[in-house]
Order: C-alpha cells, then structure tokens, then sequence
C-alpha cells in the first residue's frame, strides 16, 4: 500500500465514524451514499479481481425472453442502462430466515 493511499485510509476512518454515530446523514445528502459506495467499490475491487473467475457469459441469461399473452408472443421490452443519482433506501425489519 503507498503512502498516499494509506492517508486516505486513515482519513476515512473519521468520516466512517460520523456516519454510523449520525446514519441519517446519508439519507439527508445522497451524494454522501453515492461517494461511499464509490469508496467501497474502490476498496473491494482489489480484493474482488484477485478472487474474480471469469467465463463467458450464456448469451440466453443475458437476454430478455419474448413473453406468452392470449393474442401471441409478445416480444421483450429492450433494457437500458439507467444510472442514477441516489443509493436505494435499504429495507427496514428483520427477515424470516434465523
């Protein structure tokens, strides 16, 4: 780890810890939520290529199948990519599973 990068860690550790005494900030300024999920992509991608095992993808998982309706198949609407500005809300209450 360089030198510069290892600041920057120690710099984060404050922020972090604002953020878990005051949660709500997040919620009032999303540009915090987006510079943190920056910050830990940066983080894991790292951890994340080194374990990575790549293989091509099935094209047929990829892709949108055409659907069944009472008048015929009817053909899959085409995805487009849509970047946005906020980090989803997580959800609140606890799960079924122990």
């Amino acid at each position: 780890m360089s030198r510069m990068s290892y600041d920057r860690a120690l710099a984060l550790k404050p922020g972090l810890a604002l953020l878990t005494k005051f949660p709500w900030l997040v919620d009032a300024y999303p540009e915090i939520a987006d510079l943190l999920i920056r910050v830990m992509k940066y983080s894991l991608a790292t951890l994340y290529d080194q374990h990575l095992v790549t293989k091509p993808r099935n094209p047929s998982n990829v892709q949108p199948r055409a659907r069944w309706s009472a008048t015929g198949v009817v053909p899959a609407p085409v995805r487009k990519p849509m970047l946005t500005m906020c980090a989803p809300t997580p959800r609140t209450g606890r799960s079924s599973s122990g």
